[in-house]
This record gives C-alpha cells, sequence and structure tokens, in this order.
C-alpha cells in the first residue's frame, strides 16, 4: 500500500482493496495502522476522496524479501539498458540499491547477477545498430518527448536481401521484395501472411506452398470425426 501511495499521492480504497486483494475495510485498518507508526497518511471522505500520503514522504527498502532482492538483481543482467544507452547508469543503480539490501540477502542477490543472463537477441532477428543509434533509442527519443511515430512493419525482416525493393508495377498497393530462406520448407513462412503475400518465383517455393495450402483446405474440409458439421 505505501509503495503504491508514493507512487500516485492518492488511490481510492476501492482501488487498494482490488490491487491488494483484500477488503476495503482491510484498507482503511491498515491506513490507521500505518498512521499510528508515523507515516503521514490520511483518508479523505466523499465521491473524489481515497487514501492519501503527504507529499515528499518517502521510505527505504531495507525491507526487501530474500526473493525481491534476487528479482531486482536480474534486472542489471539484460542488454536492454545498453540498447538505451543507460549501461553505466543502471550499474550505478545496482550499487546504490545493494547498499540498502539487508546484509543476509545481499550475497543471493549478487549471485543471482552473476549466475543469471538476460538475452535480448532473438532468432531471426535482422542486424539492428546497437545503442542509442539505433531503433530502439529513436522510439526511446520519441516516447520521452511525448511524440507520435509512424512505424511500417517490414515482412520476415531477418530473411530480407539487401538492395532496392521493387514497385508493384501498375499496382501501387503491391511491392516485390526479395527475401533468402535455408530451404524450400523454410519459406512456409509465408503462408502466415494469407493472401496478403504472394510469392512470385522460384516454382519450387510456389508449388510447395500451393501444396500446403491445399493440404490445409482438405484437412479442414472433412467432418470433424465422422459428425455432421453445422
Amino acid at each position: 500500500m505505501l509503495l503504491l501511495l508514493q507512487a500516485r499521492g492518492q488511490v481510492t480504497a476501492a482501488e487498494l482493496a482490488e490491487r491488494l486483494e483484500v477488503s476495503t475495510r482491510t484498507v482503511y485498518r491498515d491506513a490507521e495502522a500505518l498512521s499510528a507508526a508515523g507515516v503521514p497518511i490520511y483518508t479523505e471522505r466523499g465521491r473524489a476522496g481515497g487514501i492519501r500520503l503527504l507529499p515528499g514522504y518517502r521510505t527505504d527498502v531495507t525491507g526487501l524479501t530474500e526473493d525481491e532482492a534476487r528479482a531486482l538483481f536480474v534486472l542489471s543482467t539484460g542488454g536492454a539498458q545498453e540498447d538505451l544507452g543507460l549501461g553505466n547508469a543502471a550499474r550505478s543503480a545496482v550499487l546504490k540499491v545493494m547498499r540498502a539490501v539487508p546484509a543476509p540477502f545481499r550475497p543471493a542477490a549478487t549471485a543471482t547477477s552473476q549466475r543469471i543472463l538476460v538475452d535480448p537477441e532473438r532468432w531471426m532477428q535482422g542486424r539492428e545498430p546497437k545503442g542509442p543509434a539505433g531503433h530502439l533509442g529513436v522510439l526511446q527519443a520519441a516516447v520521452f518527448s511525448g511524440r507520435r511515430l509512424r512505424m511500417r512493419y517490414r515482412i520476415c525482416a531477418a530473411h530480407l536481401v539487401d538492395g532496392e525493393d521493387d514497385d508493384g508495377g501498375d499496382d501501387p498497393e503491391w511491392a516485390v521484395v526479395r527475401l533468402r530462406f535455408g530451404g524450400v520448407a523454410a519459406a512456409r513462412i509465408m503462408l502466415s501472411f494469407g493472401g496478403d503475400v504472394e510469392v512470385v518465383s522460384p516454382p519450387e517455393v510456389r508449388d510447395d506452398l500451393a501444396a500446403v495450402a491445399a493440404a490445409t483446405v482438405s484437412r479442414y474440409d472433412q467432418a470433424p470425426h465422422g459428425r455432421t458439421r453445422v
């Protein structure tokens, strides 16, 4: 409750009860307990009321449990901070938090960061520049400055062949792109686009996609388990 109030300032008792999965009576009782313990918290009745924490009040993190401390240090093992240009800041923040972690939990927290690696790289991922100069940095700058972006999604970007794409000829709704796959069967991923994509060549890929599509239609055209379809 205290963390929610620190983040929001004022929260209704009903919302706190929902977030904490308790009754509103329990929320008010706990609020009274916090107030009795010296936390500057009070309640406001009425339609726009709620439970309020005086501005400027902050608590430390010495109450972290062992699991919370370990989960926190998993955040320092990923690569997203580096991609956003925040690697040094993240490491500095972790060191500061470490000083507040209860002493018995520090070895486990440190071991977590040393033994768990969160790898943000995924299979079939296209080659993008790292750091703030990449697309992630552009998105970050736009989000933080409150700007709206228009994004285009490229088909199977990891398979794109370098070079200019051709236009669709007389039809402005189509464009020709070149993709490279490791084999004929690997190109079956194109079926996930339905009728929005047509493979022009090579013929063996077209034949394979047609065969798979026909087999799929045949499968779903049959009555399930011999029963009459409705």
